[in-house]
């Protein structure tokens, strides 16, 4: 689903997680139990997950994430709930991501993410992640 907010940004509403196993693997390696994860921690892992989650080469596990972050967009916003389909319940617990594109962005975070591995994410998704990190 692509939403045009403006001619300078549009953003892509994207599963988490492809790779099914990565994101269910951190939540439950960083909840470290077995209950159910509530709406607000959903989001707080995946926020931690696409920020922080990184493969050998410091590139982020997520092939989505991976994608886009290379095409200069940012990790913009996270939602738990937002695909409850079978599908999307086992791929990434009904948690979905906004990475959004902004034009005046694009080159810089493109060129932060191939040089330094910087993972543009907006205020909002980097608090999120930062709960984790503060209770870790």
């Amino acid at each position: 689903m692509l939403h045009q907010s403006n001619p300078s940004t549009c953003s892509l509403l994207l599963s988490i997680s492809r790779a099914s196993s990565s994101l269910i693997r951190f939540v439950v390696l960083s909840q470290n139990t077995s209950h159910a994860i509530n709406s607000a921690s959903l989001e707080e892992l995946a926020a931690h997950y696409l920020l922080t989650a990184k493969r050998d080469d410091k590139l982020p596990v997520d092939p989505v994430a991976r994608f886009h972050l290379g095409n200069g967009a940012a990790v913009h916003a996270v939602h738990a709930g937002a695909d409850t389909s079978d599908n999307g319940m086992r791929q990434s617990k009904g948690a979905m991501v906004n990475y959004l594109y902004g034009l005046s962005l694009i080159t810089t975070n493109h060129e932060q993410f191939v040089t330094d591995k910087t993972v543009a994410a907006s205020p909002a998704v980097t608090a999120l992640s930062a709960t984790i990190s503060s209770t870790s």
